[in-house]
């Protein structure tokens, strides 16, 4: 794992690495929470108990169409980060994933609901484009090692994001949101400032 760490000093690398550690922190967010969201507006219609045995089926329908429009985004993403540069469309996404955080602080829309489709759209666009930037500067030797110690601090990110949604007192849902948007904009001038070395290409 210490190898991990001296090839992540690389410029790129370590912008790379600290993104992907981010975004899998800020994809977990709203997946937790839209079922959440969702759920609240067809308890809050009459005949709500009809409607919430529909739950399941209704938020399988919503994840099918939300993989749907990721796929299309995700064969078009290294052409969008060929278009904008990779680290504005990582800022992009990040800042995508935040708005769809942030706007489940409005109730029962379904235009949120609609919108909250596009919340697998980061992941689409940036882990193409992240991984044709990384795996050719890694040895073939470190990459599982590489990818998997990512990995494990994005997930060991999400598990101390979960603790403070569990201590914060108050409402749990829309404090929920408020302290993930929070951590979204911290994370989001983070990676502002932190460089990166631009390809040629760019």
């Amino acid at each position: 794992m210490k190898n991990v760490f001296k090839i992540a000093k690389d410029p790129t690398l370590k912008y790379l690495f600290v993104f992907t550690v981010i975004i899998t922190v800020l994809n977990h967010i709203p997946y937790e929470l839209y079922q959440i969201y969702i759920n609240k507006m067809l308890i809050s219609f009459e005949g709500k108990a009809a409607l919430s045995e529909m739950s399941p089926l209704v938020l399988g329908f919503h994840t099918a169409l939300s993989m749907i429009i990721a796929s299309f985004f995700a064969h078009r993403a290294m052409k969008m980060g060929k278009l904008t540069g990779t680290k504005a469309i990582l800022l992009i996404v990040i800042a995508l994933q935040i708005a769809m955080i942030a706007i489940m602080g409005i109730e029962g829309s379904y235009v949120v609901v609609v919108l909250l489709m596009l919340r697998g759209l980061p992941d689409a666009i940036s882990s193409p484009i992240v991984r044709a930037q990384t795996t050719y500067k890694l040895p073939s030797n470190l990459r599982a090692t590489y990818y998997f110690t990512q990995g494990l601090l994005g997930r060991i990110s999400f598990a101390a994001v979960l603790v403070i949604f569990n201590l914060t007192p108050g409402n749990g849902f829309n404090n929920s949101l408020i302290v993930g948007a929070s951590i979204g904009l911290i994370f989001l001038f983070i990676l502002t400032v932190l460089p990166i070395k631009k390809n040629k290409s760019e």
